[in-house]
């Protein structure tokens, strides 16, 4: 996972509280670091790719890039504007990603300057800085000059922004607005979160975070397998040399070492598979494999035909996905359901969210006091008692609830237990279906004895 933090600083200096974060990100992009070529600012285990101005105390970018990553700066040809703009490329795990950085002092973008920014972009890359721009679809009660140039430019481009409602700028006596954008291609979508922080450290902008996955960042693939003979081989010779098991702690303790001991680890070849690749294009792969090695061994024409049956069904399936999925790739970078998605959450901002889990509406009154909710909960139902269908008292008269569960029926109900994921006590309707009949009726003893005492054990 790569962070990458960009912030409106308002100035580097005197910011001690902020360098921490900036410490532990990868990437940073700083916007107005009021810094001039004379001043010397650092950040251990960063290198710094700084744009100051020359003549003014004001404005200057900053791109900060982990040691660990190979880096360079890219020169953009745009023509003469005040928009500051700064890139830096980024090589991670062999793959390289383009980082923009924007800062706008008053807003102002040209049509043909956002144009020749885009011809100088090649995928994957984050554009991120302060744009400057008021729009109601960022939260703003108003629309500046060239908001709808930038926008229009993201939605005709096809690219995404990962904005969410929450503004990134405050200041006294100003309306919180969402100034700082944060720009990606659409290939970086779906691997990325963004998260803004609660803190301006003496800005009057938030910084915001930005995590996503790039490169190769997965372990080593591992198989883990139980090897199902040995485990009730060895389960149910310890069972038959104990006349009785003494609680279900123990049995269960039992279990899971057993588990432990007859479970094999292999390692997998970790082999990168295209992102159209599905789990029937894995299932066919294997069985293609498996009917060719049994053709190698006993030469008859049956497997060949067999062979050559599925790899032709995953010749037309591969061709399939491919082309299923770059038309769901175009549609979903074209598709305006993600903007309008954004739009209906941004405009949503200033509409107070009610705490439904905290409000308790009684004979049209609020109810917010926990003991006030408690007391309505008291007498709604003590005045009208819930009937039940089965008694949960069973003190008084026998009933037959009260009887043992028999092996017959023990036998019947565990076919019908799913392999599924086990509960807290790690026991499997598989491991259970291991045991011997004589091992069985251990088991059932015990759990009568349960049934009958009332004693749950916790981890039921």
């Amino acid at each position: 996972m790569v962070n990458l933090i960009q912030w409106n600083a308002h100035g580097l200096r005197n910011k001690a509280l902020a360098k921490d974060s900036f410490l532990k990100a990868d990437i940073v992009a700083i916007q107005e670091t009021f810094l001039t070529p004379s001043v010397n600012f650092a950040l251990p285990n960063k290198i710094l790719y700084r744009t100051d101005r020359h003549n003014s105390p004001s404005g200057g970018l900053l791109i900060g890039i982990n040691k660990t990553f190979s880096s360079h700066l890219v020169n953009l040809q745009l023509p003469p504007s005040e928009v500051e703009v700064q890139a830096v490329r980024i090589v991670i795990e062999s793959k390289s990603i383009l980082i923009i950085n924007v800062y706008s002092p008053h807003g102002n973008f040209e049509s043909s300057f956002l144009e020749n920014l885009y011809a100088s972009l090649s995928p994957p890359f984050f554009i991120v800085g302060d744009f400057n721009i008021h729009h109601p679809i960022l939260g703003s009660s108003r629309t500046s000059r060239s908001a709808n140039v930038v926008l229009d430019w993201i939605s005709t481009h096809n690219m995404c922004i990962l904005n969410t409602s929450d503004p990134t700028y405050f200041k006294q006596g100003c309306h919180p607005s969402l100034l700082d954008l944060s720009i990606c291609s659409p290939d970086l979508l779906y691997e990325t979160k963004w998260t803004v922080y609660n803190d301006t450290f003496d800005s009057d902008h938030c910084p915001v975070e930005i995590s996503f996955n790039y490169g190769n960042s997965k372990g080593p693939s591992v198989r883990r397998r139980i090897h199902w003979g040995k485990f009730g081989t060895s389960l149910n010779s310890i069972l038959d040399r104990e006349n009785d098991i003494h609680s279900i702690q123990s049995f269960e303790k039992l279990c899971n070492q057993e588990k432990n001991n007859n479970t094999l680890i292999q390692d997998m070849f970790s082999k990168k598979f295209p992102p159209w690749w599905s789990s029937e294009c894995s299932y066919l792969l294997g069985q293609k494999r498996k009917f060719l090695r049994l053709a190698k061994q006993s030469r008859f024409n049956p497997y060949w035909n067999r062979a050559k049956h599925i790899a032709a069904k995953l010749r037309k399936l591969i061709i399939h996905l491919k082309r299923s999925y770059w038309d769901k790739l175009c549609d979903n970078a074209g598709s305006s359901k993600t903007s309008f998605r954004i739009i209906r959450s941004l405009r949503s901002r200033d509409i107070p969210q009610q705490n439904a889990h905290r409000l308790i509406i009684l004979e049209g009154s609020n109810l917010t006091s926990p003991l006030g909710q408690a007391n309505a909960f008291g007498s709604m139902f003590g005045s009208s008692p819930i009937s039940e269908g089965i008694p949960l008292d069973f003190s008084g008269t026998a009933t037959p609830m009260d009887s043992e569960f028999s092996i017959r029926e023990l036998l019947q109900s565990l076919p019908k237990k799913l392999n599924g994921s086990p509960g807290s006590d790690g026991i499997t309707g598989r491991m259970l279906r291991c045991l011997t009949l004589v091992n069985l009726k251990k088991i059932l003893s015990l759990v009568n004895k349960i049934w009958l005492s009332g004693n749950i054990p916790p981890s039921w």
